[in-house]
């Protein structure tokens, strides 16, 4: 089935807006790149997704107190009890308030273990999906740019972006994702932490490709933008645990609830990564 995968803009939405979205035939390849507003996308037939970019999303490393989580716990008031708990977790974490925020948890949480927390702002993703309802392109789901690594024991993963002027480096591990600018004394930082470049994947944009392997001394892969959301769309949802975390986010009619998922849980070769904001 032909897949679309819009990256959602950075500011509210609006109809005149220019969206990046990416067609694939085949969920594993690009077939078509377009950059219209959402009326003029070439939807027809095609399963929609939505795509988080890094600089709108948060990962947070958590323990859930024991029985959050436990069997029956999505029954009456389950999910407003849910959501007052990861209020208390991550209201000393946020720069914005709690109530503001969407969360949802990486599909397989348990409460007593390590559980990745993915956030952003609610009214911003709250705009997007109302405007895409607007425009007759129902989301299946909603995945993010980047995902924290699977375990870890994993080596980082990283990827360089952005422009020669401004290349970025992100990096994904267990526990997050870094945006960092790409320089010496980003290089100096990862040696010192143990995330070495040479012992994960590297990957880079075409247009940056040169500069990472100067900087970070070693072969780099190539992976575009549209390359890159393909890797992230082709997730199994959960959707049922994921409507647990926005309360009172109006879902458009006759669509399933939806969660962020991690692309790592896809066997492809993007993987997945996470970043603080």
């Amino acid at each position: 089935m032909t897949t679309l995968i819009l990256t959602l803009p950075l500011t509210t939405a609006a109809a005149s807006t220019p969206v990046e979205g990416v067609l694939s035939d085949d969920g594993t390849s690009v077939t078509r790149v377009v950059q219209t507003p959402l009326a003029l996308q070439p939807a027809s037939g095609a399963e929609i997704v939505a795509l988080v970019p890094a600089h709108k999303l948060s990962w947070h490393l958590l323990t859930l107190p024991r029985g959050t989580l436990e069997r029956g716990y999505f029954g009456d008031g389950g999910n407003a009890r849910l959501r007052s708990v990861l209020d208390g977790l991550l209201e000393d974490r946020l720069l914005d308030e709690t109530a503001h925020m969407h969360f949802a948890l990486e599909p397989g949480a348990r409460d007593g273990t390590a559980v990745r927390v993915a956030a952003c702002n609610r009214a911003w993703l709250h705009s997007w999906m109302a405007a895409l309802e607007q425009a007759s392109l129902p989301v299946t789901r909603i995945v993010a740019e980047w995902t924290p690594g699977p375990d870890a024991d994993t080596p980082a993963a990283m990827w360089v972006t952005g422009s020669p002027e401004q290349p970025e480096l992100v990096c994904t591990r267990f526990d997050g994702v870094a945006r960092l600018p790409l320089n010496a004394t980003t290089t100096a930082l990862l040696s010192a932490t143990g995330d070495n470049p040479a012992a994960g994947a590297v990957r880079a944009e075409p247009g940056v490709a040169e500069l990472a392997e100067q900087a970070l001394k070693r072969p780099i892969a190539l992976q575009t933008r549209a390359e890159r959301a393909v890797a992230a769309r082709g997730v199994v949802v959960e959707h049922r645990l994921g409507a647990v975390l926005a309360p009172d986010r109006v879902e458009p009619r006759g669509d399933v609830r939806k969660r962020f998922v991690p692309a790592h849980r896809l066997e492809c070769p993007a993987g997945g990564t996470l970043q603080r904001r």
